[in-house]
């Protein structure tokens, strides 16, 4: 007789391997799969004291092991960063790299000083026609009016009209027309004076006037030269220059003049002959007359052009030279 226990069939059992692969990588927070599925028991996992298994999971899943170090994405803090874009940045780098442009500041003219003046409306109105509408100005004092204007057309035009006017006026040199001087030394005092221009002018130097230089109570000839220079850019490459005409040289700045500026045609204080047209006094006789054609004999006293005493003009005891003297030094501690 037959077994109806062995006539039993079981079923075959199916292990599907898509059931396994779809569970959540997250197996830990998910529902428990029970511990018999369709009469085939699952063993559990001794491992595993919380009845929770452990599953296969597909390559491309992340680690479904518990992370014993855990540690914070230490770049997170830039992740919402976002780089400007590249307009900005060119904008940016040209703003920097732009170079910053200077406005060279251009000195007024040197002012005039004109001693008398009869017509003030007149002397302005003409003033007005010459400098074409620009700006001038004026100052009154004891000992005439001191004008100034703004542009170097506008000086030399007043320059004119006072030189053809014959004024009584004094003024200063402009600052693009002053020559750059330097000093020649151990220069031999024959040498000629063209000779001297051709070699500076061979080395790229234009000079406008080279003088030797005496000695000042012997009057002898010294070694020495002053060369003005017209102004240019390499004017100050002259210093290079070691040799000259043969000779071993040096060239270098000239020191400053410490003396009281006297002008040689008036006698006056604080300009020179060349800039003023003041009627001359004689630096002997205090007449009115140049210096160099004074007939005045070297055996008669001399007479001061400015306070009338028995010295030459350019005495330095002069009590005109140290008024003077003390109105510069009071001004300096302004």
């Amino acid at each position: 007789m037959p077994n109806n226990q062995q006539s039993k069939t079981v079923p075959p059992l199916i292990i599907q391997k898509s059931r396994l692969q779809s569970v959540s990588n997250n197996y830990e927070t998910s529902q428990q799969i029970p511990d018999q599925t369709d009469g085939f028991t699952v063993k559990k996992n001794k491992n595993n004291k919380n009845g929770k298994h452990s599953l296969p999971h597909s390559p491309n899943s992340p680690s479904q092991q518990s992370k014993t170090f855990v540690s914070s994405n230490r770049f997170s803090l830039f992740s919402n960063y976002s780089e400007p874009s590249e307009i900005q940045n060119d904008h940016s780098i040209e703003i920097d790299l732009e170079p910053e442009t200077t406005t060279p500041v251009i000195k007024p003219p040197p002012p005039i000083f004109i001693r008398v003046v009869n017509d003030f409306n007149a002397f302005c109105n003409s003033i007005k026609m010459l400098t074409n509408g620009e700006y001038f100005s004026c100052k009154s004092s004891t000992n005439g009016v001191k004008l100034s204007t703004t542009s170097a057309d506008s000086y030399r035009s007043v320059i004119k009209f006072l030189q053809d006017s014959k004024a009584d006026f004094h003024t200063y040199q402009l600052k693009q027309d002053r020559a750059y001087r330097v000093i020649l030394r151990n220069l031999h005092h024959t040498t000629p004076i063209e000779e001297i221009k051709n070699e500076l002018l061979a080395h790229g130097h234009q000079t406008r006037n080279i003088t030797n230089v005496l000695q000042r109570n012997t009057k002898l000839p010294l070694p020495l030269f002053f060369i003005d220079l017209e102004p240019a850019i390499n004017n100050k490459d002259i210093f290079s220059i070691k040799f000259l005409y043969h000779t071993k040289i040096k060239i270098e700045e000239p020191r400053a003049n410490k003396l009281t500026i006297q002008c040689l045609r008036c006698q006056a204080f604080g300009h020179t002959k060349s800039y003023c047209n003041h009627p001359p006094k004689c630096v002997r006789c205090g007449a009115n007359h140049l210096s160099t054609s004074c007939q005045k004999s070297q055996s008669l006293p001399a007479k001061c052009a400015l306070c009338s005493g028995d010295h030459p003009a350019n005495y330095r005891g002069c009590p005109v030279h140290k008024e003077f003297q003390s109105t510069l030094q009071s001004k300096k501690k302004l």
